[in-house]
């Protein structure tokens, strides 16, 4: 039955979804008649990297080299305040904020001096 739909030219876009699966590298979806309707069935693209592995390295590069530019310019400039690190890295400033928190809990850094006056330091220098 299903054939004859796309002999008529009924439904063109299952011809498209065949197509967009070919395109992205997913399996050729499965279509079948069941109880008078029309099922398609999707399968997942294999596992090997694909966009998630090329999403996740992309997402987690970025954030591990923003942290690692934190640190470096906190010990490179000793004192500095949330908001000249988040102009330095140029982030935005509750990001700093919460890498900030985050350092603060695993004690490499500290906030040093008053609420107006004081900046961020490394521990042990």
């Amino acid at each position: 039955m299903i054939l004859q739909f796309f002999r008529k030219g009924w439904g063109t876009g299952f011809h498209r979804i065949a197509e967009g699966c070919a395109k992205n590298g997913s399996p050729k979806p499965l279509f079948q008649e069941k109880t008078g309707a029309l099922v398609i069935i999707f399968h997942k693209r294999p596992r090997h990297g694909g966009v998630n592995g090329g999403v996740n390295g992309g997402v987690n590069g970025g954030v591990n080299g923003g942290v690692n530019d934190l640190l470096d310019l906190i010990k490179n400039n000793q004192g500095l305040r949330s908001t000249q690190i988040a102009k330095a890295l140029n982030k935005p400033h509750r990001t700093v904020e919460k890498w900030l928190d985050h350092f603060k809990k695993e004690r490499k850094i500290e906030y040093r001096g008053s609420s107006k006056k004081g900046g961020y330091f490394i521990l042990g220098q």
